[in-house]
């Protein structure tokens, strides 16, 4: 009981002190990374191939943008996953976050002008719409995933 009043922690707290416990620089186990990285470059090539159907049409800019704006977080997390050494790890999942942060949330943003923009566009008959919809849904679902779920993954890992 002595030892805990003097700031020791206590034997079954299982974490040194000064430990944070949603530390950034931890991250989730090699195999979830390596999946997150395989559904990142799975959304390159839906959204770049599949859910374009005509590359020429101006229409679908955001589609092809969001697509590629995902490649490179997409690569950063397989490198995270395939990195043997700690600390170029911590820094490859550190880098990852911050793209998908960046990229993610930008296009996330542009999908969602694009969304309230292509009804008053007159496309007519064409899929526009329901194509940037479901490309909003995705993004976001993948989102919340890959930064909220993968960081809480981390953090309980410790």
């Amino acid at each position: 009981m002595d030892a805990q009043r003097a700031g020791s922690p206590a034997p079954s707290a299982g974490k040194p002190p000064g430990s944070l416990v949603n530390s950034p620089t931890s991250h989730p186990a090699r195999g979830w990374i390596a999946l997150a990285a395989g559904w990142l470059a799975l959304l390159v090539v839906l959204y770049t191939r599949l859910l374009v159907p005509d590359p020429g049409d101006n229409a679908y800019v955001w589609l092809r943008a969001t697509g590629l704006a995902l490649a490179p977080p997409a690569v950063a997390f397989a490198l995270t996953a395939a990195l043997p050494w700690p600390l170029p790890r911590q820094a490859s999942w550190l880098a990852a976050q911050g793209m998908l942060a960046v990229s993610g949330g930008l296009s996330l943003l542009l999908l969602l002008i694009a969304l309230v923009m292509t009804p008053f566009q007159g496309h007519g008959d064409r899929p526009v719409l329901l194509y940037h919809a479901i490309s909003f849904v995705l993004l976001a679902g993948t989102l919340y995933v890959l930064w909220f779920r993968l960081r809480r993954g981390s953090a309980a890992q410790q």
